[in-house]
């Protein structure tokens, strides 16, 4: 299994992307430097910080997660969330041979179990399926290597003056 998730109640690029169209978190998800809960994202750049996942009402379990992942990296050797270093993005490799356990044979029946039982579940209103993580980008990125992939105007823009600023052809 191969996750890729946050710990935070939104990711850093999420965060930015508010921040670039000026918009604000609903619900609030950031606390600002003198620990006042708010849904402005530059909290995060004066001094403040994204809550954990669960936010403010349910935050103490992505608290937890975030610790145990903390853990794992310090494990492996890396650096926590630390200011003095450059990055302080968390990452953790985590491998388990299943055959050191129950067996290969038993995870694999039982992860298939598991997920016809996920995707069997009831449906919210409004939705047509229950995904997986991930689908949705094997999708997008299916889609987009047959239909291209769409750019918005400031994107087209940025294209446009990096090709000029390196004599590049312009796009189309």
């Amino acid at each position: 299994m191969v996750s890729d998730f946050s710990t935070g109640a939104m990711s850093m690029g999420a965060v930015h992307k508010l921040k670039q169209q000026g918009r604000r978190s609903d619900p609030p998800l950031f606390m600002d430097k003198c620990g006042k809960i708010t849904d402005d994202p530059n909290a995060f750049d004066q001094g403040g910080n994204v809550l954990f996942m669960g936010a403010e009402k349910h935050g103490y379990r992505g608290y937890a997660m975030s610790l145990f992942c903390e853990a794992w990296t310090a494990t492996a050797g890396g650096h926590c969330n630390n200011t003095e270093f450059p990055q302080r993005q968390t990452f953790v490799l985590y491998v388990t041979d299943p055959e050191a356990f129950a067996g290969h044979d038993n995870y694999h029946q039982e992860m298939k179990r598991f997920l016809e039982h996920m995707r069997s579940s009831r449906v919210r209103p409004g939705f047509d399926a229950i995904r997986l993580p991930g689908e949705r980008a094997y999708a997008s990125l299916a889609e987009a290597k047959t239909r291209g992939v769409p750019l918005a105007p400031d994107q087209i823009e940025k294209l446009q003056s990096l090709a000029d600023k390196h004599n590049l052809p312009r796009l189309n």
